[in-house]
């Protein structure tokens, strides 16, 4: 399934207390704050417009927390009314490792809620009562992270927004994407070392050419121009292409079946107005068919042309397109398996 991400969610790194919660997190699949003191929902939940019941929070915290006079009670309530009433189901959340070494990406999927029995807690670590469940989406090491990433890691807050890392967040997440009215392609480049001066323009050539190639076959005029293009070659290499739903499925779908496959999508999303199928024989009418269709007539000597290429291009960049849980439903006839197993530019999905 395509996933499609709601504009309005926010985004937020949650600290693991230098890591000592970090696989606790995981495994259990949650987040969770301390200051177990302060665990009564109802007057946290009142604090937010209520200046009477955060004095009586404040108070709260100076009781059991303040140990010096120059300490803030601010630093504690300010995290624990962010982690009740400002997180939203849906929004997404990061956290990192010891040394911020590995970082995990995920959605917040319940409601705060108050658990006083934490199981399979390590030796030597106090439970967190107020906790958040949330699904574990990906993962990264330090060394693979989007560059832009490491800033947002400099917080050093219990909890943090980070709305402005949302753009690197999410193509950090997930390989194919919708987000407002756009969706947005992530392929993958894994090559090592220097790039000849040909390989860069190749690479957005042959992807971009599978426009050409439907616009071709189908008598159709997509425009190019539509697609907007990101490129980063550092670290995890990656080439970003946007542009609207219909032009972004003909640029993955053409570059699916070049490599010997077959597919179709949808896309999910939480409000089920804006939940669209997309399918090759729908919304696109049959992209692929219609190329297998014209294989034995007057295309057919450009099309096996344009897939020697294009699977070349994937192999000798170590290209990745978007894995299976990502795109949906994908089928690959007998006859397209065999000439992929046998073809040494095998493209790879993550």
């Amino acid at each position: 399934m395509i996933k499609e991400i709601e504009s309005n969610k926010k985004y937020w790194l949650v600290r693991t207390f230098s890591g000592k919660y970090y696989e606790h997190f995981i495994q259990n699949k949650y987040i969770a704050i301390g200051w177990n003191g302060i665990s009564d929902l109802k007057l946290i939940n009142k604090a937010q417009k209520d200046a009477k019941a955060k004095e009586t929070l404040y108070n709260k915290a100076k009781e059991l927390y303040i140990k010096k006079d120059n300490e803030q009670p601010g630093r504690i309530i300010s995290p624990i009314l962010r982690f009740i009433n400002e997180m939203n189901t849906g929004d997404i959340v990061i956290i990192p490792s010891k040394n911020s070494d590995t970082i995990h990406f995920g959605i917040i999927k319940g409601n705060p809620k108050i658990v006083q029995d934490v199981i399979n807690l390590e030796e030597g670590l106090e439970p967190l009562h107020k906790q958040r469940t949330v699904e574990w989406v990906t993962s990264r090491d330090k060394e693979d992270l989007d560059l832009h990433l490491f800033r947002m890691l400099n917080s050093h807050y219990a909890i943090s927004n980070v709305d402005d890392y949302a753009e690197y967040i999410d193509r950090t997440m997930y390989s194919l994407y919708v987000k407002g009215d756009k969706a947005h392609l992530v392929i993958k480049v894994g090559k090592k070392g220097d790039y000849t001066g040909t390989e860069i323009p190749d690479l957005i050539n042959s992807f971009l050419g599978t426009i050409d190639l439907y616009n071709e076959v189908s008598n159709d005029s997509v425009k190019k121009s539509d697609v907007k293009m990101k490129i980063s070659l550092q670290s995890e290499g990656f080439v970003l292409f946007s542009g609207c739903v219909e032009t972004i499925t003909i640029v993955l779908g053409i570059a699916v079946a070049l490599c010997g496959g077959g597919f179709k999508f949808n896309r999910s999303g939480e409000n089920k107005d804006v939940s669209t199928e997309v399918t090759t024989s729908g919304l696109i009418p049959t992209i692929w068919d219609r190329v297998l269709a014209t294989k034995d007539q007057k295309h057919r000597h450009m099309i096996e042309e344009k897939e020697q290429n294009f699977r070349h291009m994937v192999s000798a960049l170590d290209i990745t397109l978007p894995p299976l849980s990502e795109i949906g439903e994908n089928s690959i006839t007998e006859d397209s398996a065999a000439e992929k197993s046998n073809n040494k530019g095998e493209h790879k999905r993550g």
